[in-house]
C-alpha cells in the first residue's frame, strides 16, 4: 500500500485503488470519475482488507 499510495477509496478497514484501462495504460482514478465508470468493463480494483488491530487481513 505504500507504494501504491493514495487509495481510491477508503470504505471501513477497506483500502480500495481503482484503475481504468485507458489507450493500453492503467490510471488511477477518484472521486466522482469512479461513479462516472461503475460498470464499465475497463475498471479493476486492487482491494486492501485492513483488521481492526492495523494487520493486512485479505488482499482481493
Amino acid at each position: 500500500m505504500a507504494k501504491l499510495g493514495q487509495p481510491s477509496e477508503v470504505k471501513e478497514h477497506t483500502y480500495n485503488y481503482m484503475f481504468q484501462l485507458t489507450n493500453g495504460k492503467l490510471k488511477q482514478i477518484y472521486g466522482t470519475a469512479i461513479q462516472e465508470v461503475k460498470g464499465s468493463t475497463d475498471v479493476y480494483t486492487l482491494r486492501f482488507g485492513i483488521s481492526t488491530s492495523g494487520n493486512q487481513k485479505q488482499i482481493c
